[in-house]
């Protein structure tokens, strides 16, 4: 635990902790363990806080990480069932959570290799998001029901107003989806999106949905105090994997916005005061770019040497 490179991992402590109980003697090494315990689970609790919905069945560990099972059926939000939280059964994990993490990895894995699964992840999760949307969009939902089609969470025929999600394609109920939309609008982009600069944000379903998706800015403070825990989270590398993953989409979006093209179409459409607030805007996340890339440490520089 005095190793500045590895840490050992929360599971770890905790079975060394429990074996302690045992030990009929008062020892400095006990206290010790078992404040580094408390911080770790106090610090997935403000995760958890952050990242995860109210009755939502999924873990924070799955939550931050790449789906590999998004089947029909897969999300925590069908699992429960039309009528709410359903069944006792506790929800299968995620690839990742199921072993990667806590099962391949000893605490002599490096940040290098843990970024590598999960990266590997990330590429087995978009081709089969790409796969789904590919089935939905070839449903048909004005047409006639037809046996073997089905939509939404509840898996039935078209029926009443239906709302399509913007990431799986798949068509959704009014009736079904109205938590959902609640959930939404509880959320930091919902709630801002009654500004007048800001667009309502676009529909996703509960299967997709499965977070609060905080703004990066609010992940930053985690991040610093994952740094200053002398134990190894599995939740904590999930998520600045997951940073890492915001941080590469934001470099190549910037890349593309400064196409001289892009610059002067956005330059003949906007007024002085629209562009003064935009280089505002484009400062101030620069600025928290470069924190959260300090944040991250040696696994965003890994990351980027891979690509």
């Amino acid at each position: 635990m005095q190793s500045k490179d590895l840490y050992p991992y929360m599971h770890s402590v905790e079975a060394l902790v429990k074996r302690s109980l045992s030990i009929p003697l008062v020892l400095y090494e006990k206290d010790q363990l078992a404040a580094a315990l408390a911080s770790a689970k106090e610090w997935k609790r403000g995760a958890a806080d952050m990242f995860l919905k109210k009755k939502w069945c999924q873990s924070l560990l799955e939550a931050l990480s790449p789906r590999t099972d998004w089947s029909p059926l897969s999300g925590g939000a069908r699992r429960r069932g039309k009528g709410g939280m359903g069944g006792s059964s506790s929800p299968p994990p995620s690839s990742l959570e199921a072993g990667l993490f806590l099962r391949h990895f000893s605490e002599e894995a490096t940040p290098s290799e843990i970024v590598a699964a999960f990266k590997q992840s990330e590429m087995k999760e978009l081709v089969i998001a790409k796969e789904l949307r590919a089935r939905n969009m070839r449903k048909e939902v004005r047409a006639p029901p037809s046996a073997g089609v089905t939509f939404c969470i509840c898996q039935k025929r078209q029926y009443g107003v239906m709302t399509q999600c913007e990431l799986c394609k798949d068509w959704f109920h009014a009736t079904c989806v109205a938590s959902a939309n609640e959930a939404r609008e509880d959320s930091p982009m919902g709630s801002e999106s009654g500004h007048p600069s800001v667009p309502p944000p676009k529909f996703l379903c509960p299967d997709c949905m499965r977070t609060k998706r905080p703004r990066l800015d609010k992940i930053l403070a985690l991040l610093v105090w994952l740094q200053k825990l002398p134990v190894r989270l599995a939740e904590g590398e999930a998520l600045q994997c997951v940073t890492e993953r915001a941080m590469a989409w934001q470099d190549a979006a910037r890349a593309l916005m400064a196409n001289p093209a892009i610059i002067n179409l956005l330059s003949a459409s906007s007024n002085s005061t629209a562009a003064a607030k935009a280089q505002a805007n484009k400062e101030k996340a620069e600025k928290l770019n470069a924190e959260l890339k300090k944040a991250t440490g040696r696994a965003y520089d890994m990351a980027q040497n891979s690509r």
